[in-house]
């Protein structure tokens, strides 16, 4: 715990410096600090991971082998640099790694780092230590939206459709963002609200997790967590962190509304580009942590939904 809560420290603090900072040389140095304070524990953390002897496994049967037949399509590039160079099995932990931090740096503007850096390491950051292919394809597709929000449509989708065949579960996002470019009027805080509280209402009525573990899960390519140990009532305790995270997404819901209804009200016309944009931005924003409200009252249920809200970690950046 030490280790995770000096890296904390440290990111912290190297990223307000980076962010204030108005001296060039200065800029460089804590911008080169914040980097390897991520980077490095991520690189060197030999047998660290839930599933680091698993990716072993893997990688050193694809060295014997050259076939590909555990993880996605997406990763076999890197299988064949490790294959072909006969670099350590680690390396495979190692670029995604360098890949992930460098994002970072890309997606987030330089005066919003010392902020945003601070729950991306106590959330994202953590998980990546044992999620590696999801992780990193959600961090590619935290670069995808980079470009959504500039409007380049089409290196958005070529870096969306980059991350899904990372892993397959990037799919969500894609759909979820593409779908914040129609003309939703539905979100606001009320409503917003009455669905967060209904949904949850609901699957407290109804065991919604097993049913869809029973109905849905099985027609999909992850039809093997069905007869798997993943597909178990989840230890739920007493529900409050539960409470804390649906006060939370109410938080995000609401807020952002108020800051684009003042934007709103600054333009004559509310049908004006910006506050058109602010609002696809604000729908996009409801779209995913709807998404997330709803992954983690399913993995309250049954343990195997844990992974939609990994799905949406890197996304608090946003």
């Amino acid at each position: 715990m030490i280790p995770y809560l000096l890296a904390y420290l440290f990111a912290s603090v190297f990223s307000f410096c980076y962010s204030k900072s108005r001296d060039k040389s200065a800029i460089v140095i804590f911008a080169s600090l914040t980097f390897l304070t991520l980077f490095l524990p991520l690189a060197l953390r030999y047998g660290i991971g839930t599933d680091y002897e698993n990716y072993v496994r893997i990688i050193d049967a694809f060295v014997r082998t050259g076939v590909n037949k555990s993880i996605e399509i997406g990763w076999t590039p890197l299988l064949l640099l490790i294959r072909n160079f006969q670099f350590d099995s680690h390396f495979f932990f190692v670029v995604p790694a360098f890949v992930s931090t460098l994002i970072i740096f890309i997606s987030v503007p330089r005066k919003y780092l010392w902020f945003c850096l601070p729950p991306y390491v106590a959330i994202y950051w953590l998980e990546s230590f044992s999620l590696v292919r999801q992780a990193f394809a959600a961090s590619v597709f935290l670069l995808a939206l980079h470009w959504f929000f500039k409007k380049k449509y089409l290196t958005f989708l070529l870096f969306a459709l980059l991350s899904t065949i990372l892993h397959k579960s990037m799919a969500i996002p894609l759909v979820l963002t593409s779908l914040s470019l129609l003309s939703w009027r539905i979100f606001a805080p009320w409503t917003n609200c009455l669905i967060l509280l209904g949904f949850y209402l609901f699957t407290r009525l109804v065991n919604v997790g097993q049913l869809l573990m029973d109905v849905v899960v099985g027609n999909t390519p992850y039809a093997r967590y069905v007869s798997s140990q993943f597909n178990k009532t989840s230890e739920g305790g007493s529900g409050m962190g539960l409470y804390l995270r649906l006060v939370i997404f109410l938080i995000l819901l609401i807020v952002p509304f108020v800051q684009y209804r003042k934007i709103r009200l600054r333009i004559c016309n509310p049908a004006t580009l910006a506050a058109v944009e602010r609002r696809r931005e604000y729908n996009l924003l409801c779209l995913y942590v709807l998404a997330l409200m709803a992954g983690h009252v399913l993995a309250y249920q049954i343990h195997i939904f844990n992974r939609i809200p990994n799905i949406f970690s890197v996304f608090y950046l946003f």
